[in-house]
């Protein structure tokens, strides 16, 4: 397929999972990928697994549920260039009913799923 990604940069959110066939699949129809994620390994897999396949990658580390972290992943993402695709994939389920999910639950899957992609969405 191809979809004329070739020269574009793509920032990946999560490097585990669906994140991973993501930012795999960008690499392979040409974008340079930025994979984002917490876990220097994972992260550093990915980016290796796109690599040896003859694309291109880098690494983005930080928890996107601190501001401050948020805005270093920016940083790290837009060091060669800027950010054309972006792939907001970070987010968490508790696998939990509606009546074990307290307040604290929510407020954690809200900060995960939703305020982590406004904050790197916006910068």
């Amino acid at each position: 397929m191809e979809l004329g990604l070739a020269g574009k940069r793509a920032l990946v959110t999560h490097s585990s999972g669906l994140g991973a066939a993501i930012a795999g699949l960008l690499a392979r129809e040409g974008a340079q990928v930025v994979v984002h994620g917490r876990d220097v390994d994972r992260a550093r897999a990915v980016v290796d697994a796109i690599i040896a396949d003859g694309g291109a990658a880098t690494m983005a580390i930080g928890d996107l549920r601190s501001d401050e972290q948020a805005e270093g992943v920016a940083a790290a993402a837009i060091a060669d260039g800027p950010v054309d695709i972006l792939v907001n994939n970070a987010g968490a389920y508790h696998h939990v009913d509606w009546r074990s999910a307290g307040p604290r639950v929510w407020a954690k899957t809200y900060d995960t799923n939703v305020l982590s992609a406004v904050r790197i969405t916006r910068i």
